[in-house]
C-alpha cells in the first residue's frame, strides 16, 4: 500500500480510538454476561455472504461470533462489506461479533473498510466475555511478508520478540479470565493442500509457533486454511476454522504432527460452549446441521 493509504489508515485508527497508531491495543470488556453461568461462542472465518453467515445470524442472541479473518475477496470492499448487510453488519449491531483481520480484508485499501466498519481501529486488543477473554492477534497484510522486521500494516510485528508478541505474553500472564483465547487468522498448524505456493507454509507458519501455552492460553483459533481441523501441540489445543464458504480446500497427503481431528471440503462453524470448569466443542456442518468431533477440555 502507498503512503497516502497508509496516513489515511493511521488517521483513522487515531480517530477512532483517541490515540496515536502504536497505542492501538487497548483492552475492554463486553456486555453483561456473567462469568457463572454457560457461554456460547461460534467460531469462523474465510466467508463469503451465503449459507454459513445466514446460520450465523440465526443462533440466539446469547451466542456470541468469533470471526476469524477474511471476509473482502473482492475488488471493491465497501462493495463486500454492503453483502453482509443482513448477517455479519447484524451481529456487529446486536454487540455480539469480535474479529480479527485476514489478509484479503487488507489488501486491497489497506484495511480501511474492515476496521472502520468490523476492527474498530484496533488492530490488536483483548476482549472479556463473561467466563473468556479472547486476545486478538494481528499477523497483518499478506503472509508472504511475514518476517522478523515490522509489516507496514502492523507496526508492533507478531513474530516472537515483537511489541505485540510481547504485550501478548504480559496479557495472558494478568489475565484471571477462566479461559484464554488467542485468535488469530494464519494458523500455525494446518494440514491444508491450499498455500503451498507460500514460502513461510509448512504445515502452518512456523514463525507464528509462538509459545502460547508457556504465556497461559488455553487455545489457539485461526482461520485462513479452508477447511475444519483440531491440532493438539504440546498440550495445547489448536482449532482451524477456515470453513465460511469460501473456495473450502482439502487436506494435503498426511497431516500435520498432532493432528487429531478435521473435515475437509464442508463449511461451516464450530460451535463452543464453557461452563465453570470446561469447555465442549463441536463443528456444525452447513448442509446438514450434523455435529463433527465432539471434544472437551479444561482450563
Amino acid at each position: 500500500w502507498n503512503s497516502s493509504a497508509k496516513m489515511v489508515f493511521a488517521t483513522l485508527e487515531a480517530s477512532a480510538n483517541g490515540s496515536t497508531p502504536s497505542q492501538l491495543s487497548q483492552n475492554y470488556t463486553q456486555g453483561a454476561l456473567t462469568a457463572d453461568r454457560p457461554q456460547q461462542f461460534a467460531f469462523v472465518g474465510d466467508m463469503d455472504p451465503g449459507d454459513v453467515a445466514d446460520l450465523l445470524v440465526r443462533l440466539p442472541l446469547t451466542v456470541t461470533v468469533i470471526g476469524l479473518g477474511d471476509y473482502f475477496y473482492g475488488a471493491d470492499h465497501t462493495a463486500d462489506y454492503a453483502a453482509y448487510a443482513n448477517t455479519l453488519q447484524v451481529l456487529k449491531s446486536q454487540g455480539r461479533f469480535i474479529t480479527v483481520a485476514g489478509n484479503h480484508d487488507l489488501d486491497v485499501d489497506g484495511g480501511l473498510v474492515y476496521n472502520n466498519f468490523f476492527g474498530n481501529g484496533k488492530r490488536h486488543y483483548n476482549i472479556v466475555v463473561g467466563n473468556v477473554e479472547f486476545f486478538i492477534y494481528n499477523t497483518g497484510w499478506n503472509t508472504a511478508t511475514l518476517g522478523t522486521t515490522a509489516h507496514p500494516y502492523e507496526p508492533d510485528g507478531f513474530v516472537a520478540g515483537s511489541v505485540q508478541a510481547n504485550e501478548l505474553r504480559a496479557a495472558l500472564a494478568a489475565s484471571t479470565a477462566k479461559f484464554k483465547f488467542v485468535v488469530l487468522h494464519e494458523p500455525p498448524y494446518s494440514s491444508s493442500d491450499s498455500h503451498t505456493s507460500d514460502p513461510n507454509y509448512s504445515e502452518g507458519y512456523t514463525l507464528l509457533r509462538l509459545p502460547f501455552k508457556a504465556w497461559g492460553a488455553t487455545a489457539v483459533f485461526c482461520g485462513h486454511s479452508h477447511l475444519y481441523e483440531r491440532i493438539i501441540v504440546d498440550g495445547l489445543n489448536y482449532y482451524v476454522v477456515g470453513t465460511g464458504g469460501h473456495s473450502p480446500s482439502d487436506f494435503a497427503a498426511s497431516y500435520v504432527a498432532g493432528h487429531q481431528n478435521g473435515l475437509a471440503l464442508t463449511p461451516g462453524y464450530l460451535m463452543l460452549t464453557t461452563d465453570e470448569y470446561d469447555a465442549t466443542s463441536k463443528f456444525i456442518r452447513a448442509d446438514t446441521g450434523a455435529a463433527v468431533d465432539l471434544f472437551a477440555f479444561g482450563r
